[in-house]
Parts: structure tokens; C-alpha cells; sequence
């Protein structure tokens, strides 16, 4: 027997059988942030998860405005490198004031922040790369609250800064161009975010409502109805965001008048003037000093190629900074919905750009896999995984062989030599 045809052989089974994923954690914070902690230049960084931007961000010390307890970014690494409005790598069509090549980032809840692009060696989970494009903040409108943006979006969504730390991560690294999440809303657990597939461990491809990506390169999915209860307060097709730094779902103010109309039906004479009217409604951002006895559940309809319905009970959490109540739902100036936190941290979500599919799958675990899937591959059919795991099962049946083959081959060794000794 050819011991070394045994060992390739089995290394052949675990290296296309098990496929091993790049995970990075999630940790909750309060009102619906997810952050993750990404490495740059040798510093780690908490950072908001956004898939809604393809730009990596972080507080620069140059930021004059932000405030003190932050981590800010500072120029003193060694892998640190400049990005001149003259350079190659400079794709933005926004200059800052020093030559440096600039960027604008402008987030659905209003939230801008404005520096220079720059290159450093950023690490994520267990990959590391070096002159990955990423944004220093000199200015933003907002406190933010923590590091910056950790941007695994689409690299063309609304404004193209160049190679994504994404595609880096899936040229240099020759992984799929699949990423998995899971945000759990239990406190003091973790989420996970992983690259190269999903977890099949817990999930088969038949666990997922799978939709296409087919908004202008953005992770959408239509809206085509939407209830208060068993009221339909819309009916036809919204373009439905999907963004992890959202903490709210954001509905267009084209749709206000319906909802309250659904609101005052519900409520009847009852109704609180600061759900039922306009005036300092809590829905565009006004607190609320005590949640209502009751709310009628909210629910989404998405898309009638593969219908899923979401349900959303849990409507007023308490506010930031004070003992009011604020609501998730808020409306806003455009004529899409952003399906924020609220939503997505129900769903096991798989976005799998090689098949160009979105996947949403009820959660049933949020752990870090082992073994990773992708959408339109045999590796997904329910044949296929029985083969897989026969194949796994078959390695360790292999390796057990061996092993008790050098043992035997041990012992005729030691016999021949110590022949004489008896």
C-alpha cells in the first residue's frame, strides 16, 4: 500500500469537501448598532457593519470635531500611504483641501461624514491585506458614536471608490464572492459575519426565500405590500434597502397619510395625537413619553417571486438619551424603503454576488460554521450533502487506516531489527 497516494487522497476529500470560512464577530450595541472590530495599520477599530457602502471609514485625529473618547485613526504607521488627486488609485470625483484625494459619505439616516481617501494595511478576521483603499473622517454631521464604518455594499453604489476591502478579500484570498450574517438581538451574545459562503451546518439551500440583485448593484429587494394588522395600507412595488447600519425601517413620506389613516382605524377616537396626527409625530423622529397598551403589527410583503412576509411587533424602544420612547419606523424624503436592523437581525442573511441572489433564512442558529455552502452549486442539493458528509466520514475511516497501518508497519520494523535480542 502507497502511503503517500493514502494521504493525498484524503487531504483531497477535506480540501474540496469543507470549505473554511473567514469569520469576524458582531457585537450589539444599544439602538440597533451591529459593530465588528476590524485591524487597520496594526490598531483595532470598532466599527458600524454597513452593507450599504463599499468604503471602509474611520475617525481621523484631524477630525477637529469629534469627540475625545473616540479611537482615532493617526498617521504614525508604517504601512500609512497617501492618496493624491493625481494618483491611479484616486477614483472619487471629490478633491479635499490638501490634495488629497477626497470622498462624501452620506448614509439614509442623514448621517454624512467627509476626509481623505488613503491606503493601510487592514486586517479582517484572519485575512490581512495591505494598500487597501480606506476613508480617514475630517468631518461629520453627526456624533457617530463609535470608530467609523466597516463597507462591505456593492462597490458602484452611488459613488466608486475604487477596489472594496470585499474584493481584495475575494481576489487576493481566493475566496467565493459570497458573505453570510447573522446579528442576534439577545443581549450579550454574538453575531457572526462570514465570508466565502453560509453556514451549512445549520442552513440548506431550501431554508432560504432567494432574490435576485437586480436594483442598480444595490442589495434590495421590492416591497409589494405592507399591513397594519390585517389593514393594507400599501399595495404595489418599493424598492426595500437592506442596510445593517440602519437602526429603523424607513418608509417614504408618500406613504405617511396611509399609514396614519391604517393608525386612526385601528385606534378609532382613542387614538394619541402623536401617533393619529402630523404635528410632532413621533414617526419623523419626536419621542413619546410612554409606549401605547397596544400597537398593531406591522408587516411586509416581499416580492411575489418569492414571497416573504416579515412581521415587526416590537415597534417603541426606549430613547438614548432620555426616559421617553422612540419609534423604529420613521419616514423620510425619498421613495424607497430601507429595511434596517429591526428586520434583518430576523433573518440569517446570504448575499451571494456570483449568482447575483439574495437570501434570507429564518434564524435557527448565529454560530461560527465550519462548513460553507453557496447558492446554485451542486454542493447545495440534499444529494449532494449526504455525499459530503459519506465523503467526511469516509476521510476519517481513511485516516484511521493509516494510522493503524504505521502502527503494523512499526511493529515488523522493531521485530526485524531486534530479531536477535530474544
Amino acid at each position: 500500500m502507497n502511503i503517500k497516494f493514502i494521504i493525498m487522497s484524503v487531504l483531497a476529500v477535506f480540501l474540496f469537501q469543507i470549505v473554511l470560512g473567514n469569520n469576524v464577530r458582531i457585537n450589539k450595541e444599544p439602538w440597533n448598532t451591529y459593530i465588528t472590530k476590524i485591524a487597520i495599520g496594526g490598531i483595532n477599530y470598532d466599527l458600524q457593519l454597513s452593507i450599504g457602502t463599499s468604503l471602509t471609514m474611520v475617525i481621523s485625529r484631524e477630525c477637529a470635531h469629534c469627540e475625545e473618547h473616540r479611537n482615532p485613526y493617526n498617521l504614525d504607521s508604517s504601512t500609512f500611504g497617501v492618496i493624491t488627486v493625481n494618483s491611479e488609485q484616486c477614483w472619487s470625483t471629490d478633491v479635499y483641501e490638501s490634495n488629497e484625494c477626497g470622498f462624501l459619505y452620506e448614509g439614509f439616516d442623514e448621517y454624512e461624514a467627509k476626509g481623505a481617501l488613503s491606503l493601510e494595511t487592514i486586517r479582517v478576521g484572519m485575512f490581512s491585506m495591505s494598500e487597501v483603499i480606506f476613508g480617514r473622517i475630517f468631518h461629520e454631521n453627526q456624533k457617530l458614536n463609535i470608530d467609523g464604518i466597516f463597507g462591505i455594499g456593492q462597490h458602484n453604489l452611488k459613488r466608486n471608490y475604487g477596489p472594496s476591502l470585499l474584493d481584495l478579500l475575494v481576489a487576493n484570498e481566493h475566496i467565493r464572492d459570497v458573505f453570510s450574517f447573522c446579528m442576534t438581538s439577545e443581549k450579550d451574545k454574538e453575531g457572526f459575519l462570514t465570508f466565502g459562503g453560509f453556514d451549512s451546518e445549520y442552513y440548506h439551500i431550501s431554508d432560504f426565500k432567494l432574490f435576485p440583485i437586480d436594483y442598480n448593484d444595490r442589495y434590495s429587494i421590492p416591497v409589494i405590500s405592507i399591513f397594519l394588522n390585517n389593514s393594507e395600507f400599501w399595495n404595489g412595488e418599493i424598492e426595500g434597502i437592506l442596510e445593517t447600519r440602519i437602526p429603523y425601517i424607513l418608509l417614504p413620506e408618500k406613504l405617511f397619510s396611509h399609514f396614519i389613516a391604517s393608525l386612526s382605524a385601528y385606534y378609532g377616537t382613542d387614538c394619541d395625537p402623536l401617533l393619529c396626527t402630523k404635528t410632532n409625530n413621533t414617526f419623523y423622529g419626536n419621542s413619546i413619553p410612554s409606549t401605547p397598551a397596544k400597537f398593531p403589527k406591522l408587516t411586509f410583503t416581499l416580492s411575489n417571486k418569492s414571497t416573504l412576509k416579515i412581521d415587526i411587533n416590537e415597534i417603541f424602544m426606549k430613547c438614548l438619551n432620555s426616559n421617553d420612547y422612540c419609534s423604529i419606523i420613521k419616514f423620510f424624503p425619498e421613495d424607497y424603503i430601507v429595511l434596517g436592523a429591526p428586520v434583518l437581525e430576523k433573518f440569517y442573511v446570504t448575499i451571494d454576488t456570483e449568482s447575483r441572489l439574495i437570501g434570507l433564512a429564518e434564524v435557527s442558529a448565529c454560530a461560527q460554521p465550519l462548513i460553507l455552502s453557496r447558492f446554485s452549486t451542486w454542493e447545495d442539493s440534499s444529494w449532494a450533502s449526504s455525499f459530503k458528509l459519506t465523503m467526511i466520514l469516509t476521510a476519517i475511516g481513511m485516516i484511521a487506516v493509516i494510522i493503524w497501518y504505521c502502527g503494523k508497519s512499526y511493529e515488523l520494523e522493531y521485530e526485524i531489527i531486534h530479531a536477535d535480542d530474544e
